[in-house]
């Protein structure tokens, strides 16, 4: 139950920016975002708080086949993470996407095991982004391809943005392929938190200068389906409330934003 998590201090979260639900556990993983503040897992019963990833050799399991391009683990000490992005892809089994800035650019992705009382983790490939272009937020299809936003491309800023001028975009990553491509029709003003649809069909991602949800379809995005305009309120992160599967799936943001 996330409303008897016990309150912890900023400074102890270690400018947390995002995080994920364990399915049917009562752990969370919080991302860090600034060098070395790496990932954490929180136990909602007590609130207590670990650093998960810490790179011992128990820890990396490189699935070279489907990240034949990946060099390296991630340095744990230089390990910055932003957006987190959880797909369950077994019995108790999951896959945990993770913005990273430290030491390279790129989304990280590990297994999860929550098989036992306290989840195991393993790094087990990456995927790095095109030069020059960090990634603010990442989610996936069921099929192992990887949606990332960019906030801003090199020569754009947070005031262009906030202007209404197109600054970011999506990129897309097929399994099988080297890297990273921009979609077309994707460059929004502060392309923030993204997620998919629970069949599929279309992913959602926020454009921070419209204070807007913008919803494109998978097999096309030349252009927008729709967009959902969230008056007095600023979407950032996106994520699935519950399970893909459940009719009672709700898609939740945030940041709280007063307009003044």
């Amino acid at each position: 139950d996330l409303h008897s998590f016990p309150t912890r201090r900023s400074s102890d979260l270690h400018i947390a920016e995002d995080l994920a639900r364990i399915p049917n556990t009562p752990w969370l993983v919080f991302s860090g975002f600034s060098d070395g503040a790496g990932l954490k897992l929180v136990d909602t019963r007590t609130g207590a708080m670990r650093r998960w990833y810490s790179g011992s050799d128990a820890q990396l399991a490189l699935d070279s086949k489907r990240f034949e391009f990946c060099p390296l683990p991630p340095d744990p000490s230089l390990l910055n993470t932003q957006g987190l992005s959880l797909r369950t892809v077994g019995d108790s089994q999951h896959d945990l996407y993770v913005v990273n800035h430290g030491g390279r650019e790129s989304i990280e992705v590990f297994r999860i095991d929550a098989t036992q009382d306290e989840p195991q983790i393993r790094w087990v490939g990456c995927i790095e982004m095109p030069a020059a272009t960090p990634a603010n937020s990442v989610a996936t299809y069921s099929d192992g391809t990887v949606l990332a936003s960019v906030l801003t491309h090199p020569g754009t800023s947070i005031t262009d943005f906030v202007r209404g001028a197109a600054t970011g975009g999506v990129y897309q990553w097929r399994p099988g392929e080297r890297g990273f491509r921009l979609l077309p029709g994707t460059r929004l003003p502060g392309n923030n938190g993204i997620e998919t649809s629970p069949d599929d069909r279309e992913f959602y991602v926020v454009a921070f200068g419209w204070h807007a949800v913008v919803i494109y379809a998978r097999d096309d995005t030349s252009r927008p389906l729709r967009k959902a305009i969230a008056p007095g309120f600023m979407p950032d992160n996106l994520h699935w409330d519950g399970s893909r599967d459940r009719k009672s799936t709700r898609l939740n943001s945030s940041h709280p934003y007063r307009s003044r």
